[in-house]
C-alpha cells in the first residue's frame, strides 16, 4: 500500500492553476484568452511600432510640420471611420451568425453588400470633406489646408481595410484582421516617409500623409487577396440572398455610437489645434499615445468575444452568453487595472 500523497507548496499551486483552467473552460474562456493573447500581441507590436513611427516623424519632419500632421490625421482618421455607415462593425455581428447557422446564401450577400455600399459611402464622405474644406479655406489655417485635401485620399482607403478588418473578425481570422493594419502599415509610413526624406532631404506633413496613403493601399490589397483565398476554401458556394435594408437599419446606430467615442477620444486634439500652434500639439499628441497600451487590453478581448456573442445569441444560447459575457468582464477589468498601476508607478 502506497503512502499518503502529503500536500505541498508546489502541489497545492497546480491545484489551483488547475481549477483556474477548469472554470476558464467552464465559461468557454481559454480559447477566447488564448485568441486575445495573440491580438494583444499583434496589438503590442503594432503600438511599439506606432509610437517608434511617431518619434521618427517628429525628427524627420519637425515639430511644427508633425504638429500639422497629427491634427490632421484625428480629422482623417475620425470621418475614414465614421463614413462605412457601422457596416464595418456591422459585419462582425452578420458573418459570425450566418456562419454558426451555415447560412451560406446570407453569408455571401452580407460579404457584397459590406464590402460595397461602404466603397461609394466613403467616397461620397471623401469628396464632401474636400468641398466643405475649400469652401472653408479662408477660415482655416494656410498650413492645415493641402494636408487635409490630400488626406481625404485617405478616407476611403482606410474605410475600405476597416470593413475588412470586421469581415475577417467575423469569420475569427485575428492574424488577417490585424497584422496587415496594425504591424505591416506602420512599418510601410516609416520606409516610404524615411526614403522620401533622405532621397529628397526634407519631409513634410503632406510627404507623411502621401506615405499612409501608399501604406493603406499596399496593406489593403495584401488583406483583400488573404482574405479572398481563405474565403473560397471556407464558405460554401450558394447563390446570395440579400437582407440589405435590415442590415443597414442594424449597423446605423453604431454610426452614433462610434461617432461619440470618436468624439470623446479626440476632442482634446480638436481643442488644442483650433487654439494652439501645431508644434504644440505635436508634443501633446506624442505624449497622450503612451495611454493607448493600456486600452490594447479591452481591445483583444471584446475584437475575440464579439464573433461568439453573435453567434451564442444568434442560437439562443442565453444562459451560456451570460456566462461567457461575465467571464470577459473579468477578463478585462483586472489586467487593465493592473496596466494602469504599472503606468502611474513607473
Amino acid at each position: 500500500m502506497s503512502a499518503p500523497e502529503i500536500p505541498t507548496k508546489k502541489t497545492a499551486l497546480r491545484s489551483k492553476f488547475e481549477r483556474v483552467v477548469a472554470r476558464l473552460e467552464a465559461a468557454d474562456l481559454l480559447s477566447t484568452l488564448k485568441g486575445a493573447g495573440l491580438v494583444m500581441a499583434i496589438r503590442l507590436t503594432g503600438g511599439l511600432g506606432t509610437l517608434l513611427l511617431q518619434v521618427f516623424l517628429a525628427r524627420w519632419l519637425g515639430l511644427f510640420e508633425y504638429g500639422i500632421y497629427a491634427y490632421v490625421w484625428v480629422w482623417i482618421y475620425m470621418l475614414a471611420l465614421v463614413a462605412p455607415m457601422g457596416l464595418n462593425d456591422g459585419a462582425v455581428k452578420f458573418i459570425a451568425e450566418y456562419l454558426g447557422k451555415e447560412d451560406w446564401a446570407h453569408l455571401h450577400g452580407v460579404m457584397r453588400v459590406v464590402t460595397f455600399l461602404p466603397i461609394v459611402s466613403s467616397v461620397a464622405s471623401a469628396l464632401m470633406g474636400a468641398f466643405v474644406i475649400w469652401m472653408l479655406s479662408g477660415q482655416i489655417e494656410a498650413y492645415y489646408v493641402l494636408p487635409l485635401l490630400t488626406g481625404m485620399i485617405f478616407v476611403p482607403l482606410f474605410s475600405v481595410a476597416d470593413v475588412q478588418e470586421g469581415v475577417a473578425r467575423g469569420f475569427g481570422w485575428m492574424n488577417f484582421a490585424y497584422i496587415p493594419n496594425y504591424i505591416f502599415r506602420p512599418l510601410m509610413v516609416v520606409l516610404f516617409t524615411g526614403g522620401a526624406y533622405y532621397i529628397f532631404g526634407s519631409a513634410n506633413a503632406v510627404t507623411a500623409i502621401w506615405a499612409g496613403i501608399a501604406a493603406i493601399a499596399v496593406s489593403m490589397t495584401v488583406q483583400r487577396v488573404l482574405l479572398s483565398r481563405k474565403i473560397r476554401t471556407t464558405v460554401k458556394t450558394a447563390e446570395p440572398s440579400y437582407k440589405t435594408r435590415a442590415w443597414v437599419i442594424y449597423s446605423a446606430p453604431l454610426i452614433l455610437i462610434c461617432t461619440f467615442e470618436l468624439i470623446l477620444a479626440n476632442m482634446d486634439m480638436i481643442m488644442l489645434g483650433y487654439f494652439k500652434d501645431p508644434d504644440v500639439v505635436g508634443v501633446y499628441f506624442s505624449a497622450t499615445r503612451i495611454h493607448n497600451l493600456v486600452c490594447f487590453i479591452q481591445f483583444a478581448a471584446v475584437s475575440i468575444a464579439a464573433p461568439r456573442f453573435s453567434r451564442l445569441h444568434a442560437m439562443g444560447s442565453l444562459d451560456e452568453l451570460n456566462q461567457f459575457m461575465k467571464g470577459i468582464a473579468h477578463l478585462m477589468f483586472w489586467p487593465t487595472l493592473g496596466a494602469f498601476l504599472f503606468l502611474l508607478v513607473f
